[in-house]
């Protein structure tokens, strides 16, 4: 029993320590205020201007810089320890536990300039225990006026170190257990507090601060920030120092002369080489070859080239159209042709592919044997029946299918 008084003594101690530690950090946010009040009207009343120019006795901080404050919103969440210490003189046979608990809260503000910033803030302090039993839950909301001091307090998104004291309205709410006698005498109340904040140039601070509630609700906390949006401009004042401009001797005027006029570009929106007054097919893909009325050189299908059945021999007719094609390369020595062989779906799929094969092969040496056409200018490709035109249930369909197309490229 006596080890178990002096462990609770003990903590009642600490507790006492801990109280004093908030009220005297919220009593220099207190001071802080009041000094930071004092000197802002100091130096808004030195601060004198003259022609424009900064006089002796203005503010260092009246002065703009290229990385200056601007008005920006934020939002934290910070947590720590709360002390809580309601009154239970009135209640005989209740009394409080260790009133320390884990809090937290959430804060959403407004940097309105170098001096001040405006903050909204919920608040969860947790509950305070009693014995025999029971336990009254403490949650604040508020909103404070933070008053900034040191030498970053006006840098871009505070960069750096400062300190601030805060002072404020807020409204407590309890929340009692079942069967705890409680009654609320007022649920308004002041609250200040101090702390310092450590900002970064990306928007990101971390803030070690205690605030004093109420009466019997203490709170110290580490927190983060972040401050919102991007700098788009300097939110500044210029001051701007009156310069004489020297006389500039009046110069005559030069004669005018007009440069001569440069003919437009010609127009050639597909780019493929042929100007839009004289391109008949507007709409060329890119890299397709093209004739000297800007349109394909082979549009895809060539009729007439055909096979003896089930082989690939070409046909006579298919010889004549082939010779058309050598015409067409000779005059466009730069062009280089794929060749694409296709069959209808009759019979085993591997058979056909290796047909659709050997008769793109075969077009291939027929331009290279009777044309000249160099071998580094074909391709040659066969795709069976895996890539139908038609459908291959109707003999129309089918014939449609067994088909050789020609692609050109620049």
């Amino acid at each position: 029993m006596k080890a178990f008084d002096e462990n609770k003594a003990f903590a009642a101690s600490l507790n006492l320590h801990a109280r004093t530690l908030v009220k005297r950090l919220a009593s220099v946010g207190i001071f802080t205020l009041v000094l930071h009040a004092n000197s802002t009207f100091a130096q808004s009343n030195g601060a004198v201007q003259a022609n424009g120019a900064v006089q002796a006795g203005s503010s260092a901080d009246d002065t703009a810089a290229p990385d200056e404050l601007i008005r920006k919103l934020y939002g934290g969440i910070g947590l720590g320890m709360a002390f809580l210490d309601p009154d239970t003189s009135e209640v005989p046979g209740v009394e409080q536990k260790d009133g320390a608990n884990l809090g937290g809260q959430v804060m959403l503000g407004l940097d309105f300039n170098k001096w001040l910033s405006v903050e909204g803030h919920i608040a969860s302090l947790g509950s305070a225990e009693f014995e025999p039993s029971g336990s009254l839950g403490y949650q604040t909301f508020g909103v404070s006026a933070l008053a900034y001091v040191g030498n970053a307090r006006h840098r871009y998104n505070r960069n750096g170190f400062t300190g601030f004291g805060r002072i404020g309205f807020g409204v407590l709410k309890n929340t009692p257990s079942a069967g705890l006698p409680f009654k609320q005498i007022n649920s308004t109340h002041l609250l200040v507090g101090a702390g310092v904040e450590y900002s970064m140039y990306n928007g990101l601070a971390v803030r070690a601060e205690a605030i004093s509630f109420d009466t019997d609700a203490l709170y110290a906390q580490l927190s983060v920030l972040y401050r919102i949006g991007r700098r788009t401009g300097d939110d500044t004042q210029e001051q701007t120092a009156a310069v004489v401009k020297p006389r500039v001797p009046v110069v005559p005027k030069a004669p005018v002369i007009q440069a001569p006029r440069v003919a437009a570009a010609p127009v050639d929106r597909d780019a493929d080489g042929v100007q839009d007054s004289n391109d008949r097919c507007l709409d060329t893909k890119p890299g397709v070859a093209v004739d000297n009325t800007g349109c394909d050189l082979f549009k895809g299908v060539i009729e007439g080239i055909n096979f003896n059945s089930g082989s690939a021999v070409l046909t006579a007719s298919a010889q004549r159209v082939l010779d058309g094609v050598i015409n067409t390369l000779n005059n466009f020595p730069t062009v280089k042709l794929t060749i694409m062989a296709h069959t209808d779906s009759s019979g085993d799929a591997t058979a056909n592919k290796n047909l659709s094969k050997e008769r793109a092969r075969s077009v291939a040496v027929y331009l290279v044997r009777n044309g000249g056409i160099a071998t580094n200018r074909l391709q040659a490709f066969g795709y069976g029946q895996d890539r139908p035109i038609a459908n291959n249930d109707t003999p129309a369909g089918r014939k449609k299918n067994r088909r050789v197309e020609l692609r050109a490229a620049r």
